[in-house]
């Protein structure tokens, strides 16, 4: 089961280059369960690209699981038919290209005397999620009655993090993140936003152990960009659930994809909009680069602010009213804080 969840895990994973660029395209249907409801044979197929360390190099498979009956020994006095799991590589593209025909791979015997029951009794809890499938069959005890009610469904990130935050225990935890269907910085951030903006209802101690798990992870989250270490995004969902779920539970935290209240970020969009327009325009007549301008900005205006003719000289960089307004409204705050 354990490989069988390593390649689900990197249902859809688009490997990228030094420039961020995806080389094999877009994956349509990076996973494809085939339930054959009480006959014989359930299928899963998943599609990713498959990055090997020893030759740097990058290639699109398709991986095919499937079960199927094997023929009764009939001089070893089986009484039934056996099932057989099977594993099929496929390579679909390679050297940066797709093949305009795979490279089909032989179907390799994996398990035998498969217990289909097992497979049946998960499948059918988990409302064909074959992601569940997995985690429950990693804690599944055959010997106790566990009930089962997970959602089984594509996320959003707004849903998968809001569920997430209400779940009641880790294994609900770690559904919410494997049916969420964002980026692991997407996530990391939401949940980040989440935290802060919800900051003045936490405990002190308890905030500052919050955030700095989640420093922790964007740190190696950062390291496995930058590496390119892609297989290691598999245990994302792990550091999220098992470091830091438990110092979240209990605590008042409501999603949120910004970490200051809605009206103070529109501003901090239009202002900001307004900034870039005016350091393109010192760009022109200065020597200097667009980053230094940049931390010059507060300077600006504060020499600004003591010219009275400030306007005329606004005007004369190409600013328009709007950018002019902007710096005013910084004046007025330099002014209201002495």
């Amino acid at each position: 089961m354990q490989m069988i969840e390593r390649d689900v895990r990197m249902a859809g994973f688009e490997y990228r280059d030094n420039d961020a660029k995806v080389k094999y395209g877009s994956i349509t249907g990076p996973l494809v369960i085939k339930d054959s409801g009480n006959k014989c044979c359930d299928e899963v197929t998943v599609i990713y690209d498959y990055y090997d360390e020893d030759s740097k190099k990058a290639e699109r498979i398709r991986i095919t699981y499937s079960a199927g009956p094997h023929p009764r020994n009939k001089g070893g006095g089986d009484k039934y038919d056996r099932y057989r799991l099977y594993k099929q590589i496929d390579v679909l593209g390679r050297n940066n290209a797709i093949l305009a025909k795979p490279i089909i791979g032989s179907k390799d015997l994996l398990a035998d005397f498969i217990e289909d029951f097992q497979i049946v009794n998960i499948s059918t809890t988990s409302n064909g999620d074959l992601r569940y499938a997995i985690n429950a069959l990693q804690t599944y005890d055959s010997t106790i009655e566990q009930p089962h009610s997970f959602i089984s469904k594509s996320l959003s990130l707004d849903q998968g993090i809001r569920q997430y935050f209400d779940s009641v225990d880790m294994s609900e935890a770690m559904n919410s993140l494997l049916n969420t269907h964002s980026n692991p910085n997407d996530i990391l951030r939401a949940i980040f936003s989440s935290v802060v903006s919800s900051s003045n209802k936490i405990p002190n101690n308890e905030l500052s152990k919050i955030l700095s798990i989640l420093s922790d992870i964007d740190l190696l989250l950062g390291r496995i960009i930058k590496t390119r270490e892609w297989r290691q995004l598999r245990y994302f969902n792990s550091l999220l659930v098992y470091s830091l779920f438990e110092t979240l539970t209990h605590q008042p935290i409501k999603f949120s994809l910004y970490q200051n209240p809605f009206p103070l970020q529109v501003r901090i969009w239009n202002d900001g909009r307004n900034f870039r327009t005016i350091v393109k325009s010192l760009n022109k007549y200065t020597n200097e680069s667009t980053n230094n301008l940049v931390d010059l900005i507060p300077y600006f205006i504060l020499i600004l602010s003591k010219q009275e003719n400030r306007n005329n000289l606004l005007t004369r960089l190409g600013l328009e009213d709007k950018e002019i307004n902007t710096i005013s409204r910084e004046i007025t705050n330099i002014s209201k804080s002495k």
